[in-house]
């Protein structure tokens, strides 16, 4: 179990308390969390996160296959397997949407990575059937 997020915050229930996650909604949120971070983000652990941010802003014809194989690669030894992604240029940024593969079944996330200097988080968000963010 771990907290559940909603637009990048902590989800409070109506008393105002944590709202809870788990199953596959928990294994979504961590990879979403995994692949939004950029790699080396994190000073703990260095090793967490992704490059999807870089790839991103590269841009190019092979973006989509490209954030693919990353999210591959930063998902290892997570439990949970990037299937397929689905970038579209957006103004303002990139989008992604990635369709993974839990132990609980398969489910889908979408991030937005934002053109340098346009700010803000443009809406990143786990699938509907996941719940939280």
């Amino acid at each position: 179990m771990d907290l559940a997020l909603e637009q990048g915050l902590v989800k409070t229930g109506p008393l105002g308390l944590p709202e809870l996650v788990s199953g596959q909604a928990e294994q979504l949120q961590r990879a979403w969390m995994r692949l939004r971070v950029p790699k080396g983000g994190f000073c703990y652990a260095p090793e967490f996160g992704s490059r999807l941010q870089e790839l991103a802003q590269a841009g190019g014809a092979d973006a989509g296959a490209r954030m693919l194989e990353e999210a591959r690669a930063a998902l290892l030894g997570t439990g949970v397997q990037a299937l397929a992604c689905e970038m579209t240029e957006e103004t303002g940024g990139v989008a992604a949407a990635f369709q993974l593969r839990t132990p609980f079944g398969e489910g889908e996330i979408s991030l937005f990575f934002p053109k340098e200097g346009s700010g803000g988080d443009g809406g990143n968000h786990l699938g509907a059937d996941a719940g939280g963010l």
